[in-house]
């Protein structure tokens, strides 16, 4: 079957429903310092990493978000054999890591890793500061209130 300009717009706009994006800092990047002196400075999570290369194998969009500079994220995960990188690449073991260009909001890519300092349209955020909005401002800020308590807890 041809892809008339009707399907291409149809699969351009469904892309999201297989977009995974994934938080950098403490979720791939144990960041267990914080903001230290804002070098990647701690070890990945290989349970993460496992599980990024196992949606890529299935062909999902997946990308990592970042407030941090896109170049030094990629430079990181470049170096995070046998996942992720050049070498994993070439050897077909790991998938490569590309960074997607600022203005491209419907990235589309499967088989490769991208990253990106801006938020695409996605299924899923996974983010170790997020929690599900059900649609009610106040169960939000019951929610704000309840997580700040428990910060105070452990100060």
């Amino acid at each position: 079957m041809p892809l008339t300009p009707v399907c291409l717009k149809t699969m351009h706009r469904d892309n999201w429903k297989r977009r995974i994006a994934v938080d950098f800092d403490g979720v791939v990047h144990k960041f267990r310092k914080g903001t230290h002196d804002e070098s990647i400075y701690d070890e990945p999570n290989a349970e993460v990493l496992k599980g990024i290369h196992e949606l890529l194998k299935q062909d999902f969009i997946v990308f990592i978000h970042s407030a941090r500079e896109r170049d030094k994220i990629k430079e990181w995960m470049d170096t995070l054999y046998p996942w992720f990188g050049p070498r994993a690449a070439a050897e077909k073991i790991g998938f490569p890591v590309v960074i997607i260009p600022e203005k491209d909001e419907h990235w589309h890519e499967t088989r490769v890793l991208g990253i990106t300092n801006v938020k695409i349209a996605a299924l899923i955020y996974i983010d170790d500061h997020a929690f599900h909005f059900t649609g009610s401002w106040e169960d939000a800020m019951k929610e704000w209130k309840r997580r700040r308590l428990l910060l105070e807890d452990t100060t």
